[in-house]
């Protein structure tokens, strides 16, 4: 799936309204609830209170989220946690898993958001072909992982079962893949989008991560896998960012040049045309990574197991919880700088799936 815009229904960046607190249930409890009854793990209250009386974000509020697929329920617990601290995004941006988690945000009432997240994540989940047999927890992982990858996942991707016959036939442009749908490679994390746009907007960005591209070095070919893939898909956000930084401060010393300049000069065509290159704006880019589970794999992203969804769910909504308690975007910051990077550190241990 290529990267995906989409924004709220409305006069272009007319923010959402917000459902009234009292319609909503707070905390993880409607999520859970509709992630097939499963208890859920604490999430830190203090965190939500903090939350509530945090400064709100300055700007249009932006959700950017990476391609991931089973990667992506931590996405919607971000979400969630937004939602319940009156946090709407103007703009949805996302790739793959991330599209799809976008697309039933932006196309749902406030209200819906969650609840609506939650049914298409439960529609996700693996079910045991053996019934209520019970299975050992390495078992139950080795045998969901080889019937997501013989079926795919309903709703999400499906075998291409031409390709599998040789590496070499020509299937054409649109159907040499394994699988009916393809993620984003070029812009797994498109965030680039949103820094880019113009007439550019001082902003709040939300930019969500599932892949780590730091870890420890790989002692196994297995292993190896599992960190090709974190690099792959996660070295590309950060040299955007650092660019747009580089841009921004930039635009922002035009500005001041330009400011300087006396008055007559200032406002004569080649000096208005030249100045016309900088800006004012300040984006605050609000960065969430997915915490590792213990013993996750280079097969991750196909895990659909009911406890995974739920694990990386509640991960996100602590994650964002606590992001926006401490409310980075209101500590002072240098005026010449355009973009202002807040790396939030994981609150969440993950011990099992």
């Amino acid at each position: 799936m290529a990267p995906s815009t989409k924004r709220n229904a409305r006069p272009p960046r007319t923010r959402s309204v917000p459902a009234p607190r009292a319609a909503r249930q707070t905390g993880p409890a409607l999520a859970n609830e509709l992630l097939a009854g499963h208890p859920a793990q604490p999430v830190p209250a203090a965190a939500q209170a903090a939350g509530a009386a945090a400064p709100r974000p300055p700007g249009q509020i932006v959700l950017v989220l990476q391609g991931g697929g089973a990667l992506g329920a931590y996405q919607a617990g971000v979400y969630q946690a937004m939602h319940e601290a009156d946090i709407e995004p103007d703009w949805l941006i996302g790739t793959s898993i991330g599209a799809i988690n976008a697309a039933i945000i932006a196309g749902n009432a406030p209200a819906r958001r969650v609840q609506q997240l939650a049914r298409f994540w439960e529609s996700l989940e693996w079910r045991s072909p053996f019934g209520g047999i019970p299975m050992q927890p390495g078992l139950i992982n080795a045998t969901a992982l080889a019937t997501t990858l013989a079926r795919g996942v309903a709703g999400f991707f499906t075998p291409h079962p031409a390709s599998w016959w040789s590496l070499l036939a020509p299937l054409g442009v649109e159907r040499a893949a394994f699988y009916r749908t393809d993620g984003g490679v070029y812009s797994h994390t498109p965030i680039e989008a949103v820094l880019a746009d113009y007439p550019r907007r001082s902003s709040t960005i939300f930019t969500v991560h599932l892949w780590n591209p730091s870890g420890t070095e790989p002692e196994s070919i297995w292993q190896v896998l599992g960190r090709q893939k974190d690099i792959q898909y996660a070295s590309r956000a950060a040299s955007h960012i650092a660019r747009q930084k580089e841009l921004h401060r930039l635009r922002h010393v035009i500005s001041e040049l330009s400011r300087r300049i006396p008055k007559r000069l200032r406002e004569t065509d080649e000096v208005r045309e030249l100045a016309a290159w900088g800006c004012r704006t300040t984006m605050h880019v609000v960065r969430l990574l997915a915490p590792r589970l213990i013993d996750e794999d280079h097969t991750k992203d196909v895990d659909f197991t009911p406890q995974g969804i739920r694990a990386r769910w509640q991960a996100g909504y602590a994650d964002a919880a606590d992001a926006i308690a401490q409310a980075p975007w209101a500590r002072s910051v240098d005026p010449i700088e355009g973009v202002v990077v807040h790396e939030h550190e994981s609150m969440s241990a993950i011990t099992t799936v």
